[in-house]
């Protein structure tokens, strides 16, 4: 992955830690950074600086809970996404339109 990706989460975070906001299974996001090619930041959230180990960060997610989205692309106020290592497709709905 690499920064400006389009991703969906597909794993629950369990990690309840206070002011930090967590990714939503099944939902879209941007990568914003990568770290160490196991660890990403999301554009969509934003966490407070928080003391971690020896310096001050904000929270990163585990790079193994999301899966990087083949295209994206707006139809008729709908979103399609392909998601590429499992071949797997998910698509929204369309809306008809008259």
């Amino acid at each position: 992955m690499k920064v400006g990706d389009r991703v969906v989460c597909i794993r629950s975070f369990e990690r309840q830690e206070r002011g930090v906001n967590n990714p939503v299974r099944g939902r879209y996001y941007t990568v914003r950074g990568v770290f160490n090619g196991d660890a990403i930041t999301l554009e969509e959230i934003i966490n407070p600086k928080k003391k971690y180990m020896d310096a001050f960060d904000e929270a990163r997610f585990n790079i193994i809970a999301f899966r990087k989205l083949e295209s994206y692309k707006a139809t008729n106020n709908a979103f399609n996404f392909n998601i590429v290592e499992e071949g797997l497709e998910i698509e929204t709905p369309q809306e008809e339109t008259a």
